[in-house]
C-alpha cells in the first residue's frame, strides 16, 4: 500500500504516530505499508478521513485524491 506510506510521508508523520492516530501500532501501519496485510474497510475509512482523500486512492484504484 504505496498510497499509504506516501500520504503519512507528506505528513510527516512516523508509523508511531499515524498508529495512534488511528488506534493501532506502528507494527501493523508497517505492516500495511509492506502489503504484508491489508487494512480492514473500517480502517481504510478512517485513513481517507484523516488523509482527506478517498478509498479507492489508498487502494491504487484512482489517480484522483478526492
Amino acid at each position: 500500500m504505496d498510497r499509504i506510506r506516501s500520504e503519512r510521508s507528506m505528513k510527516h508523520w512516523k508509523q508511531s504516530e499515524l498508529g495512534m492516530k488511528l488506534g493501532v501500532t506502528g507494527q501493523t501501519v508497517y505492516r500495511w505499508e509492506n502489503n504484508t496485510v491489508v487494512p480492514g474497510i473500517e480502517m481504510l475509512g478512517k485513513m481517507a478521513d484523516l488523509f482527506e482523500c478517498t478509498t479507492d486512492y489508498l487502494l491504487g484504484r484512482s489517480e484522483n485524491r478526492k
